[in-house]
């Protein structure tokens, strides 16, 4: 039975539900659904509980009264696994339909409202199925946990996240989440059955059933699941519902402050700081859904990225919560700097720094072990990539010795160097399911491919230029970010530098182009073999410029840190190449820009969806000639967050070792 048509029946069979005792960890359910800022009088409420991919289950039922007011004081079948989220249909109209995600635990005291419709959907919109909330039970919990960053489902106002001067003055998603909920009250109230049929047509993107009426949750989802589609026109509907007045003055919009302007797209983003971050490079997202990064110079520091005083390995928790201290992150070990050297391995976190120490870390954020175990710190000069393999094995790239680090089995104590030929500056290091090692060439435009067990046979690939994070998709191909164009020439170190100042090099480069600099880099994808799928890769229609990374979500869609022009892509990959009729791999589907999306180096999804951001530079203009600056500019250089863009990505298990999988 489609849900939607199941709501429908319980509607008319209220009156006649039994219900049994509460379990004894519940307290009574007491909660408020409001309308246009009025009570929703007789409207139906339901309490769902949902517990994974299965679904989820309704617990029971109550009706508002003239106060908006409900209770539930029996429950039917509930359990201590699953989460709690209500629903609520208008009496007359149950196409409006209000929804509020409650968590793992029954509060006593909830609210319904469409700022809380809005909130709980964007979180959930990989887990929707028109009222029906399922997937992944870890992906669910991280859902859950970050709805409050939004809106607060106990008051049904907004978020302290989203309210925050980190949000509020950086971005727009306080308006996006107020205009969105206006469409609904407008939607509500409206008598024109044009502006109405255009409102329900956005939701036939998602709509699971067609042959009912589409409701307020369905065009909801639709916008969540996929915000840059119709956007502008979906600014349109809000426009005509609220039309500025005589005299310029505000709209008459139910929730303030509102969009002015048409939207590239209505992504909820917000950015979150503390731990330590300040300018983080690599990230790494653990079983828990935490979300790890190394910095590279420390929080509040008047350093520049060649003589710093570094910083150490931050920790946010799911709902962008940090874990680790302020203002260093964890640096034990001697840590000093971290720019790409952090993976997640099975039992630990890696982090190897610029200052040639490779550390390993529980993830309580405590030591257990180093590079010295192996007493290999003299040899090691300055680590880039780092990468966990499905053997355990550990393997580091040493951008500065132009060698590789190996340590078996994950074990601090059987650490080896390996040197191969052809290496130029290693960066980014992957190891696939076949435990074949690919590294990207960061001072040449190559990948060097070879067996774990047998170094000596590499096979370099051709990749143009200065090569920097992989990524493997769930099919075995590597995906490769090249930070140059092909004809473009990769700037050498100074005398006396070290390899990563090409970067500084790079930076000068294009500061001096000013305004007639060219988009610069390409997307590379490697078959298993070793062949390119095209040899010219995919610029991405001037979407890029520089790309630093690229990540893999649950559908193998690329994800790309453009860092010059301070976006994150979207790109097709091969799965929606081979199964869409109108979209081939290597086509941008869309560009995601905002105030707090700065100067990005990598982007990670977890297993609800959520697409993390590591904004490593704020201002490139503070850098390198700037080095003399002093006084508050010079600490401007770090981008100081991670941004987490909610709900666009298809969830995939996490870590990400070797291919990228769906939970």
């Amino acid at each position: 039975m489609p849900m939607i048509t199941a709501v429908r029946q319980l509607i008319g069979a209220l009156a006649l539900l039994a219900l049994v005792p509460l379990p004894s960890w519940a307290a009574q359910l007491q909660g408020v659904a409001t309308l246009g800022g009025e009570p929703l009088v007789a409207a139906p409420v339901i309490l769902w509980q949902t517990d994974g991919e299965s679904g989820a289950d309704q617990l029971g039922a109550a009706v508002t009264d003239e106060n908006g007011s409900f209770t539930f004081s029996r429950l039917d079948g509930a359990n201590e696994d699953g989460l709690f989220y209500l629903t609520a249909a208008h009496v007359e109209n149950n196409q409006v339909m209000l929804m509020s995600a409650i968590g793992p635990r029954l509060q006593e005291q909830v609210f319904i409202n469409e700022l809380t419709t809005i909130a709980t959907i964007f979180t959930h919109a990989q887990f929707m199925n028109g009222v029906d909330i399922r997937g992944n039970q870890r992906g669910l919990l991280i859902a859950a946990a970050n709805m409050p960053n939004l809106v607060d489902p106990l008051t049904g106002t907004w978020g302290e996240a989203v309210l925050s001067p980190l949000n509020a003055r950086e971005n727009n998603s306080l308006a996006k989440l107020n205009t969105l909920a206006s469409l609904i009250t407008a939607y509500h109230r409206t008598e024109d059955e044009v502006w109405a049929d255009a409102f329900e047509r956005l939701a036939l993107p998602v709509q699971q059933d067609r042959s009912v009426p589409p409701t307020t949750i369905d065009v909801i989802a639709a916008i969540a699941q996929q915000p840059w589609i119709g956007a502008p026109d979906i600014y349109d509907l809000f426009d005509r519902a609220f039309p500025v007045p005589e005299g310029g003055q505000r709209r008459e919009a139910p929730f303030v402050p509102y969009l002015d302007f048409r939207p590239r797209d209505f992504a909820m983003i917000l950015a979150f700081a503390g731990g330590g971050i300040n300018a983080p490079a690599r990230l790494a997202v653990d079983r828990w859904g935490n979300v790890w990064s190394g910095q590279v110079w420390m929080q509040g520091s008047l350093s520049s990225p060649g003589q710093n005083i570094g910083g150490g390995l931050a920790k946010l928790g799911p709902n962008g919560e940090p874990k680790s201290p302020a203002p260093t992150g964890w640096t034990a070990g001697d840590l000093n700097g971290v720019d790409w050297g952090v993976a997640n391995a099975y039992d630990a976190i890696w982090v190897g720094s610029l200052n040639g120490e490779i550390s390993k870390f529980n993830f309580a954020g405590d030591l257990i072990g180093t590079s010295e175990d192996s007493k290999l710190n003299g040899e090691i000069q300055q680590i880039t990539g780092v990468s966990g393999a499905a053997s355990e094995d550990v393997w580091a790239a040493d951008a500065q010795g132009n060698q590789l680090i190996y340590f078996r089995n994950g074990n601090t104590e059987n650490g080896k160097i390996i040197v191969v030929d052809g290496l130029d500056r290693p960066f980014g290091v992957v190891v696939d399911d076949e435990d074949r090692v690919w590294v990207g060439n960061g001072g040449s435009d190559t990948v060097l491919r070879f067996n774990a067990g047998d170094p000596s046979k590499a096979k370099s690939i051709k990749v143009p230029n200065a090569p920097r994070g992989l990524a493997i998709d769930s099919l075995g191909n590597i995906w490769v970010a090249s930070a140059l164009s092909p004809d473009t020439p990769l700037p050498e170190p100074r005398e006396g530098e070290p390899a990563l100042s090409t970067f500084d090099r790079i930076i000068e480069q294009f500061l001096a182009e000013k305004d007639s600099h060219a988009p610069q880099g390409r997307i590379y994808a490697i078959r298993p073999d070793g062949e390119l799928i095209t040899a010219e890769g995919f610029a991405g229609d001037g979407a890029l410029d520089m790309p630093w990374s690229v990540s893999v979500d649950g559908n193998d869609d690329i994800w790309i840190a453009s860092l010059w022009n301070r976006s994150v892509v979207l790109m097709a990959g091969v799965t929606r190449g081979e199964t869409s009729l109108n979209t081939q791999v290597g086509t941008v589907l869309h560009s995601f820009q905002s105030g707090s999306i700065k100067g990005v180096t990598d982007v990670a999804t977890d297993t609800a969806g959520n697409l993390w951001i590591a904004n490593t530079w704020d201002d490139f203009s503070q850098a390198p000639e700037t080095s003399n600056l002093v006084g508050p500019r010079k600490i401007w250089r770090g981008g100081g967050t991670l941004a987490v863009i909610y709900g666009v990505a298809t969830p995939v298990h996490t870590p990400i070792i070797g291919q990228t999988r769906r939970p």
